[in-house]
């Protein structure tokens, strides 16, 4: 008995359907190409962003650099110029506007050093006036190498004795006041003398007023005032005597006031002598 070998036989359904497996499978393909493509093209778009972001950033640091070496130079500039102005001019000759924080608090009352008087004297302080004033006795004018010059007497207090001082300085200023009480105007003589307060020292313009007695012999105004201080009316004597200063009057009031005592006391004398006689 005779055996055939096996064999397969493929019919037209099995061949469809694997013909359909491959088309599906191909076109999973296909759509997953297409979306690789898709992801590597916003990959490159996104890399080219960075890329110009990188330029324009590189272009910014650029411009900081070149910003920070200019600083740089003119700070270097600017500190050789200054050390070489230091060295042409002393530190204690170069003179700093003061701010608002800077500027030296006053009361409505303070001591006043002046230089020609070698003394403090009792200041007013008067936002409400433009030029300071001194209040002054036997007030004259001279000629000293042609040039205006002014005398006159102020009292200075010394430990409870008056003592007159004698002023001589030259005319600065001459400036017309019109007198409420008259229509034509009357002149104003203005001396320039050097004075001092708290830390605060310079030459300073006042009107000389004949008047034998006031409250204070000095009143500063606001030309002494702008820029250099703040005024507390409701207090007095903010600041001190300073002591050296103090010393310096001591030395040379003391013993005008001892020959002054002396003079007094030889006249009392002299007086009780011619009444026994």
């Amino acid at each position: 008995m005779a055996f055939l070998p096996a064999c397969s036989f493929t019919t037209p359904a099995m061949t469809q359907q694997s013909t359909d497996k491959l088309l599906s499978r191909f076109d999973a393909q296909d759509e997953t190409q297409v979306e690789l493509t898709a992801r590597l093209e916003d990959m490159l778009l996104s890399q080219q962003q960075l890329t110009e972001q990188l330029f324009v950033l590189k272009n910014e640091v650029g411009e900081i650099d070149q910003t920070l070496k200019r600083v740089s130079a003119s700070q270097k500039a600017y500190s050789a110029r200054t050390q070489s102005v230091e060295k042409l001019v002393p530190p204690a000759a170069l003179k700093v506007k003061p701010t608002n924080l800077q500027k030296t608090l006053l009361g409505r009352v303070e001591w006043l050093w002046f230089d020609k008087v070698q003394h403090f004297l009792k200041a007013q302080v008067d936002t409400g006036i433009l030029s300071s004033v001194i209040y002054a006795q036997e007030i004259m004018e001279f000629e000293r190498d042609g040039d205006k010059w002014m005398r006159f007497n102020i009292q200075v207090e010394h430990n409870d004795d008056t003592v007159t001082q004698s002023i001589e300085a030259p005319v600065a200023k001459i400036v017309k006041s019109k007198n409420a009480s008259k229509k034509d105007s009357e002149k104003r003589i203005r001396v320039s003398l050097l004075v001092r307060i708290a830390d605060v020292a310079e030459e300073q313009e006042f009107t000389l007023i004949e008047k034998k007695s006031y409250n204070y012999p000095i009143v500063l105004g606001r030309n002494f005032l702008t820029d250099i201080a703040l005024v507390d009316v409701a207090q007095k004597f903010i600041h001190k005597r300073d002591a050296k200063l103090e010393k310096k009057a001591k030395g040379k009031y003391d013993p005008l006031v001892v020959k002054s005592k002396g003079k007094s006391k030889t006249n009392s004398k002299s007086s009780v002598v011619q009444k026994k006689s």
